[in-house]
């Protein structure tokens, strides 16, 4: 597969885009939350983040709330692929 300049494979385009390198934990969940609120289910969420805790933090999230992480890269700059499931678990 061919990959594109943010690492994901060209198969997985995200509905959205969510930028959080500047931001440190635990705002990239407040972020993702927030904009996943926003999001139809099925809809892709493509988030880049810097923070070290970003992989541990998104995978809780993912299992408290019940949304599909698709894919991650790891690196300076992490990017996740987040698929908002249609019925979202309550924290």
């Amino acid at each position: 597969m061919n990959t594109n300049i943010n690492g994901m494979t060209e198969q997985r385009i995200a509905d959205r885009h969510l930028d959080c390198t500047t931001l440190m934990c635990p705002m990239p969940l407040v972020r993702i939350s927030q904009a996943i609120k926003e999001m139809a289910p099925g809809q892709t969420l493509l988030i880049e983040a810097c923070d070290a805790a970003f992989k541990p933090d998104l995978e809780a999230w993912i299992r408290t709330t019940g949304h599909e992480l698709i894919e991650f890269t790891d690196g300076p700059i992490q990017r996740a692929l987040v698929r908002k499931s249609s019925t979202e678990q309550t924290r």
